[in-house]
C-alpha cells in the first residue's frame, strides 16, 4: 500500500510542488550556514582535480583518494544540493512507495520508542544522507499540512499526527578516509542549528572502514542496527576492487546477508551499469525474499537501485525491472569495451616512452 494517497493527479502535483519548495528552502539555509564554516578552507583547484579523478573512476573503477582538506571542503559545498536532492527525488518517486512506507513506519517506531531514526551511511562522507533525510521528512510534513486531502496510510498511522515523522536522526558514516572528519563535524553542527531536535553527537564518522574488504564487522554492526542503509556514489568508484566473477564482492555480500527485514538499502550513483550485478549478488546471499526496485521518472543524472527484504516479498526480485536490468547490462558491456581500449592506449603510450 502506498504511504500517501492522493485524491487526484492534480493534488499530487501540488503536493510535490509544496515538498520541493520547502526542501529547496531548507537546503538554501543549510548551504548558507555550511559556507560560513567551510568556505575559508575550500580550494576550487583542488576540487577540480578531485572531480577529474572521480570522472575517471566512473570508467576504470579505481578507488579515488579523499585526503586534501581544501578539496573535501569544496566538494562538500559544491555537491550538497545535488546529492541531497537526489535522495529526496528517489524517496518521492512513484516506484519507491514501498521504501517510503518502510521509512515512515521506522519514523513512527523511533518516536514511540523514544529514540532516533538510525541511518547507516556507507562510504557516506561528508554525511549528505543525514541532511537529505532531515530535509525530506520536514518537507513531507509541510506538504501534508498544505494538502489536507492527502491521506497517510499504514498500520498505526494517525493522519493528523505529523510529529512522529519529524524524529531526530542518528547517522553513522562509515568511510575509508578519516580526512572527512572536519566536513562531517561541520555538517553535524549545522544540522543541530537548523533542526532543534538534532545534536552534533547524533552524527558519527567511523574511519577507516573499507567497503572493498570482506572483513567488515563495523559495517555489519551498523547495518544490523539501522532503520535505513544508504550507499550513495561509492559503488562504481570502487568497481575495480569489488566486482568479481561472482558479482559484487567486498563487504557487500555481508551487507546483503545481514540487512534486517523491512529496512531499505538505497543505492545511488552517477551511472546504473552495475545494478544487474548488484541485484544478482543480493539475491544469491539473501536468506529472505528480496525485492529490487529501479525507480523510473527521475532526472537523467539520478540513478537508484532499492533493495528491501521481507517475509511477504515476491520470491524473485527482478520481475518488475528485468527490462531495465537488461539495458544496464548492455551499458556495462559497452563500458568494459571502452575500458579495454583506454588501457590499450595507455600501454601503447608506455611502450612509446620506453622505446624513445
Amino acid at each position: 500500500m502506498a504511504p500517501l494517497v492522493y485524491p487526484s493527479h492534480r493534488c499530487r502535483k501540488r503536493f510535490l510542488q509544496h515538498a520541493r519548495t520547502r526542501f529547496n528552502s531548507l537546503l538554501s539555509r543549510f548551504q548558507q550556514a555550511l559556507d560560513e564554516q567551510l568556505a575559508h578552507v575550500a580550494c576550487k583547484q583542488a576540487h577540480r582535480d578531485l572531480s577529474q579523478r572521480l570522472t575517471g573512476a566512473l570508467v576504470d573503477g579505481e578507488t579515488v583518494t579523499f585526503e586534501d582538506e581544501g578539496a573535501l571542503s569544496a566538494y562538500t559545498l559544491k555537491r550538497l544540493r545535488p546529492r541531497s536532492r537526489a535522495l529526496f527525488e528517489v524517496l518521492l518517486a512513484v516506484d519507491s512507495a514501498e521504501v517510503l512506507s518502510s521509512l515512515l513506519r521506522s519514523c513512527r517506531a523511533a518516536t514511540q520508542q523514544g529514540r532516533e531514526l538510525r541511518i547507516a551511511s556507507l562510504g557516506g562522507g561528508p554525511a549528505f544522507d543525514l541532511v537529505a533525510l532531515l530535509a525530506t521528512l520536514e518537507s513531507l510534513c509541510f506538504a501534508i499540512s498544505q494538502e489536507p486531502d492527502v491521506a497517510m496510510t499504514g498500520e498505526g498511522c494517525d493522519p493528523g499526527d505529523l510529529v512522529a515523522l519529524q524524529c531526530a536522526i542518528r547517522c553513522t558514516v562509515l568511510d575509508l578516509f578519516p580526512s572527512w572528519s572536519s566536513a562531517v563535524a561541520a555538517v553535524g553542527d549545522v544540522s543541530s542549528k537548523i533542526w532543534s531536535r538534532q545534536s552534533p553527537e547524533f552524527l558519527e564518522l567511523l574511519a577507516p572502514v573499507d567497503l572493498r574488504s570482506s572483513d567488515c564487522q563495523e559495517i555489519i554492526d551498523a547495518v544490523c542496527k539501522a532503520d535505513v542503509v544508504i550507499a550513495a556514489y561509492v559503488l562504481h568508484e570502487n568497481e575495480a576492487a569489488i566486482l568479481g566473477e561472482d558479482g559484487v564482492q567486498g563487504a557487500f555480500p555481508q551487507i546483503f546477508r545481514h540487512l534486517p527485514l523491512d529496512v531499505p538499502l538505497i543505492f545511488l550513483d552517477a551511472t546504473h551499469r552495475l545494478w544487474p550485478q548488484l541485484v544478482a549478488s543480493a539475491e544469491a546471499v539473501s536468506r529472505d525474499s528480496l525485492r529490487a526496485i529501479i525507480p523510473e521518472g527521475l532526472g537523467s543524472h539520478i540513478h537508484a537501485a532499492l533493495l528491501l527484504k521481507g517475509t511477504r516479498m515476491p520470491t524473485t526480485s527482478t520481475t518488475d525491472c528485468r527490462r531495465q536490468l537488461d539495458a544496464f547490462t548492455a551499458h556495462q558491456q559497452a563500458n568494459q569495451a571502452r575500458l579495454k581500449k583506454l588501457q590499450g592506449r595507455k600501454s601503447a603510450s608506455v611502450l612509446d616512452i620506453d622505446g624513445s
